[in-house]
């Protein structure tokens, strides 16, 4: 009763209008629901996630995210709430103006003021009768104006123009109706009319957003009193455009890293473990001017760079012990033959389309009959069962992908649809299995239409290879054939009657279709066909850049895009022009990843120190020094056993757990407690979530405390076959500490680390133990877990 109240006791006051004068460019009385008001309640925040527009709504109003859907806002809006939201015959009453205006308690707080134009611009549509254009056509896009804008300093502005072209080509400046935000708020502050105001140096994004259409404005904010860099003619476009950026933000780049910095990045980055003493001195000794270049040609040929890459493609797929088929005693078997089919093309260099076809288009089968492929599958199983090389690496397709089951033995095709969206679309699309996605375009419809491109995929038994197990039971039986033990097979294969999604709105089934919206007839052989080709197009924009980005986060420690499977709408990259850049010559190339890696590592982009050029200048996202981060977990054992001695072994030990193999480790679970512990603590992904979200490289408490006293750590420390061969040899304290520094942090100590060390290893008679020590000391540094 006391909310009635309320409403009668502000419905006979007068809305007030005198100090407040509507926009010059708001509509009069022709305003339309879907252009402006959906847009209005947008860009107030109402239809908004957290607001009205979340998946149950809010204080009983429930309005499509972002205001994606028009015809539900109109329904919820006119009909909803007993009528009184909306109010024809005596508008003053309608609770839309009145909450918003705070003269009716609102959750929501005041959103505008009593007499503003937001107020008269719904008021005026209350007053029209509330109508709605049926035929009103849909936002086909939106423009920005400017599209790039570069500040001299901080303290200028600017004002954002956005054009919403529609459906029937009308196109409409509705600026006042949209939303807009900064990427990175230390460079500029934008107001809700769209004025852009620089605050600080740097480069960033302004995402647009009105309806659920997204457009991007690039920002650049120059240092005031910078240093411009002269023009050059580097001969690396990666060099020209970042140092074309780099120029125009007024930042000089960051000095060449020191040889000893390079090898050492670079030996993590491509082979995943520091360089030994040995590549050290010889790298350092060499005088050839290109020797960086040799050094990069060497390790990108490693065979370590290709059980690198294939432990990262496992990751990024999804190979986990506990979801792939078969019993659990086979399963490290199982994962062992996913990784070396990576690693093999990898080392072969094999194009990336190619790999992507061999993992999209798999089945079990591929052109071989049930009996062949029956006599085959026996083979395979008698060798994982019996430990020997299954052969598995020179099939054509990696059916292992989508052989895989949750604890009720399905693999849901939505499940396949977000890792396929988020392996090889670089796109999280598993918001809108529910509802519409809030950060890009994806609806309920898009998700059911793109999980359908996976109807036909079944993993089980077919009726054929069902068929000729049952002819050998039966010879078996009547003595016809003694064909021996028949284990258990399944096979990946396509079924005859696709499992169409429904679209939950409608409860009707969706036909398969691809992200740029064309629809596959799921009867017409293999829809899976059709999605291979749209992302082996040219222009593809997922596949490539998405690729290029995660070879660009591999080597910089941040992606163009962040995270590396966050491709959307309102998430663009930071330097865009980079990016399509390096996804053409992808392309061009032949999706030739050895190449794209060698011109990456030979740019002055990634061989930079990261000490920056001037204080204060070291902006993030320019590439103007080399990122300090820490070494990957990995990378991290592997370093240890270089820096014990422990390894690295023999190259190419299928996945074994090895001291100094852990790079090759195909299974997300450790057998063995103390590498697994060392891995666990220093964030290696469990491969558990379906997005490339659950490695961690941030530097903890726990990893320092795991390298001073775990117990195992320090008997390994303790027995260091390096500190034994140092003693063997009866070298010098000079040598010994030159050694243990080239060891573990990759360089010779500077005068003040080597007098200090050489006082502490000459103090005693026990030089065994003082070597312990300083080892110990060494692999405790920070630098020792840091890529510099």
């Amino acid at each position: 009763m006391r909310f009635f109240a309320a409403v009668l006791a502000v419905s006979t006051l007068a809305p007030c209008r005198a100090a407040c004068v509507p926009r010059p460019d708001t509509p009069g009385p022709a305003v339309e629901f879907d252009r402006h008001v959906v847009g209005l309640l947008g860009r107030l925040g109402c239809s908004a996630g957290a607001c009205h527009g979340s998946f149950q709504g809010r204080g009983g109003l429930r309005l499509s995210l972002f205001g994606q859907d028009p015809e539900a806002d109109y329904f919820a809006l006119t009909r909803s709430g007993m009528g009184r939201l909306v109010n024809p015959i005596e508008p003053e009453r309608s609770l839309l103006l009145l909450k918003p205006t705070g003269r009716v308690p609102h959750g929501g707080g005041v959103r505008f003021e009593a007499g503003s134009w937001e107020e008269q611009t719904l008021r005026a549509w209350i007053e029209a009768g509330t109508p709605r254009d049926l035929d009103a056509p849909a936002v086909d896009r939106l423009e920005v104006e400017p599209a790039a804008h570069r500040f001299e300093r901080a303290g200028q502005a600017t004002r954002l123009r956005v054009t919403a072209v529609f459906e029937d080509g009308d196109r409409v400046d509705l600026t006042e109706y949209c939303t807009f935000r900064a990427r990175d708020e230390t460079v500029v502050e934008v107001a809700p009319d769209g004025e852009v105001r620089a605050i600080g140096p740097g480069a960033t994004s302004l995402i647009v957003e009105y309806r659920g259409s997204w457009a991007t404005s690039q920002i650049l904010v120059a240092i005031e009193h910078g240093v411009v860099s002269p023009p050059q003619d580097p001969p690396d476009p990666i060099d020209a455009l970042v140092l074309a950026r780099l120029r125009a933000l007024r930042i000089e780049p960051a000095p060449v890293a020191s040889d000893a910095d390079f090898l050492r990045r670079l030996t993590i980055d491509a082979i995943g473990r520091v360089p030994t003493p040995e590549e050290v001195r010889s790298f350092l000794a060499d005088p050839d001017p290109h020797k960086r270049s040799r050094k990069i040609h060497e390790l990108l040929e490693h065979p370590r760079h290709a059980a690198l890459w294939a432990t990262r493609l496992c990751e990024i797929t999804g190979a986990n012990i506990d979801r792939v088929e078969g019993p659990p005693e086979l399963r490290p078997r199982r994962l062992a033959d996913w990784h070396e089919w990576y690693r093999r093309r990898i080392a072969e260099n094999v194009g990336y389309d190619a790999i992507v076809r061999g993992v999209l288009r798999a089945t079990s089968r591929g052109d071989l009959s049930a009996d062949p492929w029956l006599d085959r599958e026996i083979e395979l199983h008698r060798a994982l069962v019996s430990g020997e090389e299954t052969g598995y690496a020179g099939r054509a397709e990696l059916d292992l992908f989508w052989r895989r089951s949750d604890p009720d033995g399905s693999y849901p095709q939505g499940e396949m649809a977000e890792r396929v969206a988020s392996a090889f679309l670089g796109v999280q699309i598993g918001c809108a299995k529910c509802h519409t996605h809030p950060s890009d375009r994806w609806t309920t419809r898009d998700y059911a239409g793109f999980s359908n491109l996976f109807a036909r995929v079944e993993f089980g038994t077919s009726p054929d290879v069902r068929a000729a197990v049952q002819r050998r039971l039966v010879a078996q039986r009547t003595g016809e054939a003694d064909t021996g033990p028949i284990p258990r097979v399944r096979e990946l294969y396509l079924n005859d009657r696709p499992r169409l999604l429904p679209d939950p709105s409608t409860g009707r089934a969706v036909p398969p279709r691809l992200p740029n919206g064309v629809e596959v007839d799921p009867t017409a052989g293999d829809p899976r066909e059709a999605l291979v080709s749209w992302l082996l197009e040219p222009d593809n924009p997922y596949l490539a850049p998405v690729l290029v980005n995660r070879v660009w986060a591999r080597y910089f420690g941040e992606g163009l895009v962040e995270p590396v499977d966050g491709f959307s709408a309102s998430n663009p990259p930071g330097d865009v022009g980079l990016l399509e850049s390096l996804a053409r010559d992808f392309v061009a190339s032949g999706y030739d990843i050895r190449e794209l890696e060698r011109r990456i590592l030979n740019s002055a982009a990634y061989q930079r120190a990261i000490v920056p050029a001037s204080a204060g200048l070291d902006r993030p996202g320019t590439f103007a020094q080399a990122r300090l981060r820490r070494v990957p977990a990995e990378a991290v054992a592997d370093s240890l056993a270089v820096a014990l001695g422990d390894g690295p072994g023999p190259e190419g030990t299928g996945g074994k757990e090895r001291v100094g193999r852990a790079i090759e480790l195909a299974s997300n679970r450790v057998e063995d407690p103390h590498l697994g512990r060392l891995l666990r603590t220093f964030g290696r992904s469990e491969r558990s979530a379906i997005c490339d979200c659950e490695r961690s490289e941030t530097p903890s408490l726990a990893q320092q405390l795991f390298l001073m006293v775990d117990d195992e750590l320090l008997d390994r420390i303790e027995g260091a076959p390096r500190i034994d061969r140092l003693i063997d040899r009866g070298v010098s304290g000079r040598q010994a500490v030159d050694e243990l520094f080239l060891a573990t942090l990759s360089r010779f100590p500077d005068d003040d680390e080597r007098a200090a060390a050489l006082d502490h290893v000459s103090g005693g008679d026990d030089r065994r133990s003082a070597y312990v020590a300083l080892l110990w000391s060494l692999v405790n540094t920070r630098e020792f877990l840091l890529v510099r």
